[in-house]
């Protein structure tokens, strides 16, 4: 099934579901208003996985040399030294950095749980923020909203920001 027809599918279920929980539980509301929200809620899913970007097909992971993206699986990563950013969407992954990773590395989680595990040789400088999400390294974490500072490890560090939107961040 083209992923479009997907799209129309889930549309025209939304659309049933809709009308259903309005008569069952005989509920005023503008249909066409409720319609109108499910279409923007669709449209606002195929651009996030990235439907704008590349037509129809979304790939399970995409990468860009600096960049790791992935999308609705699950999978273990080992990082090199090139990657500095990785975005996990609707997923859960497990990043284990090397030794040899950037400077400054991004994790950013949405709707999505990720495990990092840190390099042995290197210290590292986290900032582990969150909305609506949860976050923990060694000696402290972050559960609903704010953000966490700390110094993990010794000698020569690198700098790690990882943020979670209504997922998870686990740093060891």
């Amino acid at each position: 099934m083209r992923r479009s027809m997907v799209y129309v599918a889930a549309f025209l279920i939304l659309a049933g579901l809709t009308l259903l929980v309005r008569s069952l539980f005989r509920l005023h509301f503008g249909v066409f208003s409720a319609l109108f929200a499910e279409a923007i809620i669709l449209l606002g899913i195929y651009l996030i996985t990235g439907g704008g970007a590349r037509g129809f097909h979304i790939p399970a992971s995409s990468s860009t040399g600096s960049e790791e993206n992935i999308f609705f699986t699950t999978r273990n990563i080992l990082g090199s030294a090139q990657t500095a950013r990785y975005s996990v969407f609707f997923s859960s992954a497990r990043i284990e950095l090397p030794e040899d990773a950037p400077d400054i590395v991004e994790i950013a989680s949405v709707f999505s749980s990720v495990h990092v595990v840190l390099p042995k040789g290197r210290a590292v400088r986290v900032k582990l923020s969150a909305a609506f999400a949860s976050g923990s390294m060694p000696g402290t974490g972050v559960s609903g909203f704010g953000d966490r500072e700390a110094f993990i490890g010794e000698g020569p560090a690198f700098y790690l920001e990882a943020g979670a939107v209504f997922g998870s961040v686990s740093i060891e």
